[in-house]
């Protein structure tokens, strides 16, 4: 019958797959009361039980009516059983949902807000700076990176981090908002973006961003339906249990073994994924409609997201007040990275029309860079200078980037800087930024392919 091992008992049936050696005695024994769907397609049979889910691949049998002929004969063995009438009427249901059509307007909305977030990125890498989750910022005020921070992707790992949670997002988003619908899928993982961020500040991390926290929470909705509902689901609609839980369990150990992977946020998405799912499932298994509250919770969602993106569009647009205002935030912190402080300086004389008021608070920024770093680093130190030149401190600025030029004694761009801070070269005419910072680059500015960074996104988790 099947290349497989496969073998009707009174009470069950034993199988093992194709390809398995000693296949009799490898087979597993599955009792017809535990069969919850038989779903034949053109890939095979498939066939669920309370335990797991199997497929049955129709090139294995030696016919390809064979898939057919065995529902049949699955079907009157579960009728024979004691309450294979009951169990009879529940598997038609569940046929029943599985007809139902494919619904994936959260994930696919979800999928295109990331796209359409990390186009935005590569035109303007301030934005990665302005959405990502930073505990400190939000606790002062930047409310909506708890929600921004998990649609922004990282541009040093692009399109990796982008597309393996794309992936995550859409396999299964699919097998969470097929059988509960999109209103509660986005329930769920409105908890699940705000549990990660959670769970990330409670781990201290310095900055977090990424989609992997909602993809976590997807994966948990899954296990909560697998482990809790699979008689309610078609066995085409799920995944085999050993092994979604053994990759479960690798993934856990990825994330325990690299830095820059946010465990805490992808167990804090997964843990509110499968809570959530547990609440919300057994109303969207029946098909019954979401009650107000559900429907207020995806729309409360819903206008989260849009004004976590929305609220600090003017810090984007390089508007002075936004900027000084996110300056003052940064100059009450002392625990962002170095780099956040001096990028905003740099940012504040080089792309805004800056107010006295605006240069006071960028040299501030600018000196809290410099000390960080104990005037080490000559990007920082030129981005003092720069503050000094654009303030009308040229002799202060040449000071500076002599400094600079000391410790990257080759770096052109330092010594063009100095030209133009005195006066051989005109105000206006600033240097192009180098495309790496110092000392990954060559003197031509280019990155240096023979230095390896020990860092790539210093306290950024993914």
């Amino acid at each position: 019958m099947h290349r497989g091992w496969l073998s009707l008992g009174e009470d069950g049936f034993r199988y093992a797959p194709f390809g398995s050696g000693r296949r009799a005695a490898r087979a597993r024994f599955h009792r017809y009361s535990d069969l919850t769907h038989l779903a034949c397609g053109s890939r095979g049979l498939w066939i669920g039980t309370r335990q797991e889910s199997m497929l049955l691949r129709r090139s294995h049998f030696f016919s390809r009516e064979v898939p057919e002929q065995l529902v049949r004969q699955l079907m009157q063995r579960v009728a024979s059983q004691p309450e294979g009438g009951a169990q009879l009427t529940r598997m038609m249901a569940v046929e029943r949902r599985s007809e139902t059509p494919s619904r994936r307007l959260a994930t696919t909305t979800l999928a295109i807000l990331c796209i359409g977030v990390m186009i935005l990125q590569l035109l303007d890498p301030f934005l990665g700076a302005v959405y990502a989750f930073a505990p400190e910022l939000v606790a002062r005020g930047e409310w909506w990176r708890v929600l921004s921070s998990n649609v922004t992707h990282s541009v040093n790992f692009f399109p990796f981090h982008l597309l393996s949670n794309l992936v995550l997002i859409f396999g299964f988003g699919m097998l969470v908002e097929r059988p509960l619908g999109s209103v509660r899928t986005v329930v769920i993982l409105g908890v699940s973006a705000v549990a990660a961020m959670t769970a990330s500040s409670w781990a201290g991390y310095e900055e977090v961003i990424g989609a992997s926290g909602l993809a976590a929470g997807l994966v948990g909705a899954v296990l909560c339906l697998e482990l809790r509902y699979p008689e309610w689901l078609p066995a085409n609609w799920r995944l085999p249990r050993r092994l979604f839980i053994a990759v479960l369990f690798l993934q856990a150990a990825i994330d325990l073994s690299l830095p820059f992977v946010a465990g805490a946020a992808h167990l804090g998405g997964f843990v509110a994924g499968y809570a959530a799912t547990l609440v919300l499932a057994e109303t969207g298994l029946q098909r019954v409609a979401s009650d107000g509250t559900v429907r207020a919770l995806a729309a409360l969602t819903v206008a989260g997201f849009a004004l976590s993106l929305a609220t600090p569009i003017p810090l984007l647009l390089r508007d002075g007040d936004a900027m000084a205002h996110h300056a003052r935030v940064l100059l009450e912190s002392w625990e962002q990275p170095t780099a956040r402080y001096n990028d905003h300086a740099w940012r504040i004389v080089t792309e805004t029309r800056p107010t006295p008021e605006q240069l006071e608070l960028a040299m501030a920024l600018a000196e809290r860079a410099v000390f960080e770093t104990g005037r080490s680093n000559p990007d920082v130190l030129d981005t003092l200078a720069e503050v000094f030149f654009v303030a009308g401190y040229p002799r202060a600025a040449l000071e500076v980037i002599d400094e600079a030029l000391r410790i990257a004694r080759e770096d052109e761009y330092f010594r063009e800087q100095r030209r133009r801070f005195s006066g051989e070269r005109p105000a206006e005419d600033r240097p192009a930024p180098p495309r790496a910072p110092w000392p990954f680059r060559t003197p031509d500015g280019s990155p240096n392919p023979d230095s390896r960074r020990e860092e790539l996104a210093p306290g950024l988790e993914i």
